[in-house]
């Protein structure tokens, strides 16, 4: 069963929690399908959702059912985008291999494809990408990126030999 889903449908919940009606309970499976619906509602910008299941067994102890209780939240909104640690790379060149945007939902799979197109940069050592005060939920939150630049190299070429 499921309570509290307002964007997903209990069908929809139902697919991602891939639970054989009838089968064996498993403490281990509940748990892998509390992470499938979380990282659902997560793609789809609601970063603050929480799933909570509770096991709730029949009198004779030879049945259970399976409660999810989904707190969704609001869709989280980026109202601005914070670079910190590009020193020696342009701005621009960072902010152009962004997919997340002013104005759209944060979602994880914006937040990967961001991570991904800074980090093919090569300029780079780390990336991440968070919200500003994650522990704080609301509905518009800056999203902090946070860059850790390699060392400049540089190459000299000349014949002969030489230690180091």
């Amino acid at each position: 069963a499921f309570e509290g889903n307002k964007t997903l449908t209990a069908r929809e919940l139902g697919a991602l929690a891939a639970l054989e009606p009838g089968g064996p309970l498993s403490q281990l499976a509940l748990d892998q399908a509390k992470v499938r619906i979380l990282d659902e509602y997560k793609r789809r910008g609601h970063a603050f959702a929480e799933v909570r299941t509770t096991v709730e067994p029949s009198p004779d102890r030879t049945r259970a059912r399976a409660r999810f209780i989904v707190i969704e939240r609001d869709v989280v909104i980026v109202s601005g985008i914070e670079l910190r640690g590009a020193t020696r790379t342009a701005e621009s060149l960072v902010r152009r291999r962004l997919a997340l945007e002013v104005g759209k939902p944060y979602s994880t799979d914006r937040v990967r494809r961001s991570e991904e197109g800074i980090a093919t940069l090569g300029t780079f050592s780390s990336v991440t990408i968070s919200l500003e005060n994650p522990e704080i939920p609301a509905r518009n939150k800056r999203v902090v990126v946070n860059v850790s630049e390699l060392l400049p190299q540089y190459l000299d070429p000349r014949l002969g030999f030489s230690s180091g």
